[in-house]
């Protein structure tokens, strides 16, 4: 197996491990910490993206997805699980996260962690109570079209949305 993404906070040694980049890990650690505190993802990334910290590309432009990331990604205690998506196996090919379709694979210790375990499953904890506080869903439905309608201008996916006149499938970009 190889890694796709070297995550934030991370460098790839000659062999491949990743090895600890110390500047970007302390911030990882600041992110952890804070969520812990009780400030919120969406602040978070607002505070980073103030104080111009630089992120992997070193550009300083932080959103809520990229620190849901971090907050999300095993490999932050040292983990990893293997084939989190695949390509589809028809043109065009598109990258499909991997929610059961395939096989995963999960190995504990492959590599130094940033946030130590503990910390790691408090910050899941409590990313799934506040999701079921604000009464966020956390799986997405699920139909026949989902995923398989994409449009012919942009090339983004459909989504399916229900309107006064019945249901209705409409491009992400439009």
């Amino acid at each position: 197996f190889r890694i796709s993404q070297i995550p934030y906070g991370y460098r790839a040694d000659g062999s491949g491990t990743l090895v600890i980049k110390p500047a970007e890990a302390a911030v990882v650690r600041e992110i952890y910490t804070a969520y812990l505190s009780g400030i919120g993802v969406q602040s978070i990334a607002e505070e980073m993206e103030r104080r111009q910290v630089p992120k992997l590309r070193g550009q300083a432009v932080w959103s809520k997805q990229g620190v849901l990331y971090i907050l999300k990604n095993e490999r932050y205690m040292g983990d990893a699980r293997f084939c989190k998506s695949y390509r589809s196996e028809m043109l065009p090919f598109r990258k499909i996260e991997n929610k059961g379709q395939k096989k995963q694979y999960y190995q504990e210790n492959t590599h130094e962690p940033i946030a130590d375990r503990n910390t790691f499953i408090k910050v899941q904890d409590l990313l799934a109570e506040r999701g079921q506080k604000h009464g966020r869903p956390q799986k997405r439905e699920i139909y026949p079209f989902t995923g398989r309608l994409i449009c012919a201008e942009c090339g983004a996916a459909f989504y399916r949305r229900i309107k006064p006149g019945g249901i209705e499938w409409a491009c992400t970009s439009h």
